[in-house]
């Protein structure tokens, strides 16, 4: 699912590792909790994207998808994604429904 406009908090970065991708590609990884005051979802961040990004930030995520990685929910960037600045800040957010922790089919 495709144009998925959102802010967000990260509420925890996690470390960057180095994976293969199926062509054999190697490319830095790195997975983010993000939630609004709806619920949180695990977000995907490739190389260098977010790289100022810390935890606690609000960032605004423009044109992003949602795919299913395993059965699980991940909110991606992708080719046609952007972070926008925003000067909302948010405050109170929901950690349940944990979008990711349910597995779909």
């Amino acid at each position: 699912m495709g144009g998925v406009n959102i802010i967000v908090k990260i509420l925890d970065l996690g470390e960057e590792r180095e994976v293969r991708t199926r062509r054999g590609e190697t490319r830095r990884l790195r997975e983010a909790r993000v939630a609004d005051e709806t619920g949180s979802i695990l977000m995907t961040l490739w190389d260098d994207q977010g790289s100022d990004f810390k935890d606690n930030d609000t960032i605004k995520i423009v044109n992003g998808y949602i795919s299913l990685v395993r059965g699980h929910m991940r909110l991606g960037l992708g080719r046609y994604g952007s972070f926008e600045d925003t000067d909302e800040v948010l405050e109170e957010v929901s950690e349940e429904p944990d979008m990711s922790e349910k597995e779909y089919e």
